[in-house]
């Protein structure tokens, strides 16, 4: 088993996508500063009352006002509920599974394995690294772009919260993660990985959620179940830097869970098909 992580480890950063996918994260970071600065700037030299917006954020108030609002955990919390670090995941999940079934590791490993099983888990680990490095760099970049685009007026808030959010965030992303895994374990597909994951990065599942939502207050007027609660992407949503410390700890154990369903799926269904 450690073997098998190092080699993973070993390909994962020998892999020169892991280091383009690093170096977007820091570029997307500085353009959605660079946006909100502009826009910003704009406001103060517009009417007051005039709207512009830049990365979910609608500004229609004075500029010194806004500044008030620019902590590492407000702005931060922002990009990822928007899905930028789903994406990214999503890119590298699908690289580097599809990478080991083209060039024949698999097939070549598994049979000196005394389980299949171990091949999710050690690439679970693999990803729990990276992700925590993406994760790492995506808080630094933001603080540190943060400080150049505005100095002082950019705060880190309260650490606190921001270490709620970024740990329930990091669960619920590797929970994702997992449900990556799952889909390449039954496609076996690069493209069919690539494309669920953006789909639901984008949002799609939210309609998904809704038409079930209706068709359950149809059949019981007096429901309040909303799908949404319980489903990963819509708490990589919700938790954002102003959300409750309930719904933190809701996030918490939706992601756990989810990671603990998908492995064992993904362990399951590699061991019971063939290696190729």
């Amino acid at each position: 088993m450690y073997n098998l992580m190092k080699m993973d480890m070993r390909r994962m950063w020998r892999s020169r996508y892991t280091w383009l996918i690093l170096l977007i994260v820091v570029t997307m970071v500085f353009f959605s500063f660079f946006m909100v600065k502009a826009s910003l700037d704009q406001v103060g030299q517009a009417p007051e009352g005039q709207q512009s917006g830049a990365i979910s954020v609608t500004i229609d108030s004075p500029p010194e006002d806004v500044l008030e609002q620019l902590t590492l955990g407000s702005l931060g919390g922002s990009l990822i509920a928007d899905g930028l670090i789903m994406i990214l995941c999503t890119i590298f999940v699908a690289l580097f599974l599809g990478a080991e079934q083209r060039g024949g590791y698999i097939k070549n490993i598994a049979g000196q394995l005394p389980a299949r099983g171990l091949l999710v888990v050690s690439k679970l680990i693999t990803i729990a690294v990276f992700l925590l490095v993406l994760m790492g760099l995506y808080t630094l970049s933001v603080y540190a772009f943060g400080k150049i685009f505005f100095a002082e007026k950019m705060t880190t808030g309260s650490l606190a919260t921001l270490f709620s959010m970024l740990s329930a965030q990091y669960v619920l992303h590797l929970a994702f993660c997992g449900f990556l895994m799952l889909l390449h374990a039954l496609s076996r597909s690069t493209a069919v990985t690539l494309a669920g994951g953006l789909l639901v990065s984008v949002g799609l599942t939210r309609f998904v959620y809704t038409l079930i939502n209706k068709l359950i207050l149809v059949a019981n007027s007096a429901s309040e179940f909303d799908l949404g609660r319980y489903m990963v992407d819509s708490n990589i949503t919700a938790a954002r830097f102003e959300a409750t410390p309930q719904l933190f700890e809701q996030a918490l154990i939706v992601g756990a869970v989810f990671v603990i369903v998908y492995v064992v799926l993904s362990a399951l269904t590699v061991h019971k098909k063939d290696v190729c």
